[in-house]
């Protein structure tokens, strides 16, 4: 996912804003069932959000 505001980087934390936020918690559900995510920065003001899923042997045949 790329977006436009690259004012604000997202960071791997795991408090997710607490009980009773209203939003924060997608990178914290892309924590868990990513096998590798990170962020990677430009061009300006861009950044982008990826994740890579390991497929198991039932995938592969």
């Amino acid at each position: 996912m790329t977006d436009t505001r690259g004012d604000r980087l997202p960071a791997h934390a795991s408090d997710g804003g607490g009980l009773l936020a209203e939003s924060g918690r997608g990178l914290l559900l892309v924590a868990e069932l990513a096998d590798r995510w990170g962020v990677e920065e430009g061009p300006v003001p861009c950044k982008t959000v990826w994740a890579e899923l390991d497929l198991g042997p039932a995938a592969e045949g």
